[in-house]
C-alpha cells in the first residue's frame, strides 16, 4: 500500500532577517534568527503563554546564539554572551525559572571559557563537541545528575567522552550510545 500526503506550505513567521538552524522534534521547532533563539509550536497549545497568534515565541536574545537543538522538553542552543556556553531550557516550565520564554531564566551548562560545536540532546543527555586544550573533544551531561559530578548544571563537573590528541567531531547520543567522527 502507498499512501499519500498532503503538504502545506505556510511561513511560520515574518521576522526579518535570515531563518537559520531550524530544527524540530515533536511538534516544537526552534532556529535562529540574527542571532536570537526563537520557537513555534505547531499545535498552538497554551503551554507557551504566548499572546503571538502564530505561535512563534523569543527563547533568547541576551546571548549570540550560533546553534539550537530541540528534544523535547528541552530546546539547548551554543551563545556566546562573554563566551562560548551551552545554554538549554525546558517548555514545560515556561513562565517560570528554567522555562523558555523570553523572561525565564535559563539554564547555563558550561561556565568555562572553550569554543563549543555540534550540540545534541536525546533523553536527558546533552552533547557536543569542545575545543579545549588545544584540540575538539566530545563532552556530556545527564540532566537526571544535575548537582552531581556528570550533570548539566553550570558547576557540575561534565564527562569528557573523549580526551585525544587529534579532533573529535559532530557527536550524537540515542540513550544508550554515543558515537562521533
Amino acid at each position: 500500500d502507498v499512501a499519500q500526503a498532503t503538504c502545506l506550505i505556510q511561513p511560520l513567521t515574518s521576522l526579518l532577517g535570515m531563518q537559520e538552524h531550524p530544527i524540530i522534534d515533536w511538534r516544537f521547532i526552534a532556529w535562529i534568527n540574527q542571532h536570537n533563539v526563537y520557537g513555534y509550536d505547531l499545535g498552538r497549545d497554551r503551554l507557551l503563554h504566548t499572546s503571538d497568534d502564530m505561535g512563534v515565541f523569543l527563547i533568547d536574545n541576551l546571548t549570540y546564539a550560533s546553534e539550537v537543538t530541540i528534544d523535547y522538553p528541552y530546546i539547548g542552543w551554543i551563545g556566546f554572551a562573554e563566551d562560548s556556553r551551552v545554554y538549554l531550557c525546558d517548555l514545560r516550565q515556561n513562565g517560570i525559572s528554567g522555562g523558555c520564554l523570553s523572561g525565564d531564566t535559563k539554564y547555563t551548562v558550561t561556565n568555562y571559557t572553550s569554543l563549543k560545536s555540534n550540540l545534541f540532546i536525546h533523553d536527558r543527555h546533552i552533547v557536543w563537541q569542545d575545543y579545549l586544550g588545544g584540540n575538539w573533544d566530545i563532552v556530556l551531561c545527564d540532566l537526571r545528575r544535575n548537582g552531581l559530578k556528570g550533570g548539566c548544571l553550570a558547576d557540575d563537573s561534565k564527562t569528557f567522552i573523549t580526551r585525544d590528541p587529534a579532533d573529535q567531531a559532530a557527536p550524537s547520543v540515542d540513550g544508550r550510545w554515543i558515537v562521533w567522527e
